[in-house]
C-alpha cells in the first residue's frame, strides 16, 4: 500500500499551478473604430472657376443613399447614390422636381473628416466645379 508523501503532493500542486498560470490564453481583441464616410457631411461648392461660396451638403447613408441639401436651415432638397472606391468618393444625385441630375467625385480624408472635389452636370464627367466639404 502507497503512503502520502506530502513532499510529491506539494509539487504536484505547485507544477500544475505554474502550468496554468503559464499556459493563460489572452483572446482579448482590441476594437478600434474605424472611421468610415457615412454621416453629414457640409461645404461650399463653386461654379467654375469659382472660389466655392454656395452652401452645400450631403447626408450619407451606410445603405449607399444620400441625401443632399442646399440650405443649411432647411430639410433635403434631393436624393441619390454614393460609392467609395479607395479614397475617393462618388456619387449621382438629383433635386426634388428636377429632371437633371448632377455628379460629384472627390479625394477624401475620413480620419480628417475632410472631401475635396469636383461636381458636374449628368452622370459622367464632374467638370462644371468645384466643392469641399467637412464631417459635421
Amino acid at each position: 500500500m502507497k503512503t502520502f508523501n506530502v513532499k510529491t503532493f506539494f509539487l504536484t500542486v505547485i507544477t500544475s499551478l505554474f502550468l496554468f498560470s503559464s499556459c493563460k490564453k489572452n483572446n482579448e481583441e482590441i476594437l478600434v473604430a474605424q472611421p468610415t464616410i457615412e454621416g453629414t457631411w457640409a461645404g461650399k461648392y463653386g461654379a467654375g472657376n469659382n472660389v466655392p461660396d454656395n452652401y452645400f451638403s450631403f447626408i450619407i447613408n451606410k445603405d449607399g443613399t444620400l441625401k443632399v441639401k442646399t440650405d443649411a436651415s432647411k430639410e433635403p432638397n434631393g436624393t441619390g447614390t454614393w460609392k467609395m472606391d479607395g479614397g475617393t468618393f462618388t456619387a449621382i444625385y438629383q433635386y426634388t422636381g428636377l429632371a437633371i441630375k448632377y455628379n460629384v467625385a472627390a479625394k477624401t480624408d475620413i480620419a480628417k473628416g475632410t472631401m475635396d472635389g469636383s461636381y458636374g452636370i449628368g452622370e459622367v464627367s464632374a467638370d462644371d466645379g468645384t466643392y469641399f466639404m467637412t464631417r459635421q
